[in-house]
């Protein structure tokens, strides 16, 4: 658990809370948690060799492209 929390500190860019409330800390690590589990699904879709870290650079970089899709 600490390492997962490490790792979010390190490379989602949470470094404190937006919200007081027990409800808007609870969003924020439920949409956290969503995050990196869709980077680890992607990871594993990809079979790429390549750590999470640096697919989300990838991801943040190439998103906002417009990518044809036929």
């Amino acid at each position: 658990m600490e390492l997962f929390f490490r790792w979010i500190k390190q490379h989602l860019k949470i470094k404190s809370f937006l919200g007081t409330s027990p409800n808007a800390m609870m969003n924020q690590i439920y949409i956290t948690l969503c995050v990196y589990l869709l980077l680890a699904y992607l990871k594993f879709l990809s079979r790429s060799h390549f750590p999470m870290y640096v697919l989300k650079k990838m991801l943040a970089v190439n998103l906002p492209d417009r990518i044809p899709m036929s």
